[in-house]
């Protein structure tokens, strides 16, 4: 991070599902570009589930997290936390701000995908680990995905790079590659043929 901090840019992350949760919770909470982020460092920021922020003249829907499927291997507040999944309030912050903005973004971040995805069914969660109060991120994302318009979603927890199309609109699946978001089209070409008429 010190690294990060000394150079000339922003780094922004969205949270996965092996992050200390007790930790990044401990950030102080602002608004950044519109939307509520974690101030890790002065050019460092957790963007928070459900917001929305304007960079750049592009809108940003983000919603991190994914469950575990090895969470009953590991241990609370050591290697898991129970926040890697979404709470009803925060799921219902995420709806009250795509209402807001009318249901439409150019960007869909998420760190999980929704149900129907190719990759949406790759992992089991056991809900019973987490009690009352938290849902299944793919569950959610699949209630917003057809009333969502959207120009590209973007997600990473499936250590694979690939792209889906649904409903004609690309989903990019990135693990090992880094893409210049004015070169996306460029990337969804070279995997899948397409060409998109943007």
């Amino acid at each position: 991070m010190n690294w990060l901090e000394s150079e000339g840019w922003n780094t922004l992350f969205i949270d996965g599902n092996h992050e200390n949760f007790d930790v990044l919770n401990q950030y102080p909470e602002e608004t950044w570009h519109g939307g509520k982020v974690h101030r890790i460092r002065s050019n460092i920021f957790h963007l928070m589930r459900g917001e929305v922020f304007d960079i750049e003249g592009k809108s940003f829907f983000t919603f991190g997290g994914a469950s575990s499927h090895d969470a009953q291997y590991r241990t609370e507040h050591q290697t898991w936390w129970k926040d890697e999944l979404p709470t009803t309030s925060e799921i219902e912050h995420a709806y009250q701000t795509l209402e807001k903005h009318d249901w439409k973004v150019d960007y869909v971040l998420t760190h999980d995908i929704y149900r129907s995805h190719p990759l949406g069914n790759k992992y089991t969660c056991d809900m019973s680990l987490y009690g009352d109060g938290y849902h299944n991120v793919p569950d959610f994302l699949e209630s917003i995905k057809n009333k969502l318009d959207y120009s590209y979603w973007f997600n990473g927890h499936y250590h694979t790079d690939e792209v889906h199309f649904t409903n004609q609109k690309p989903c990019i699946t990135l693990f090992d590659r880094i893409i210049n978001i004015e070169k996306v089209d460029d990337f969804i070409n070279e995997k899948t043929g397409y060409k998109l008429d943007n």
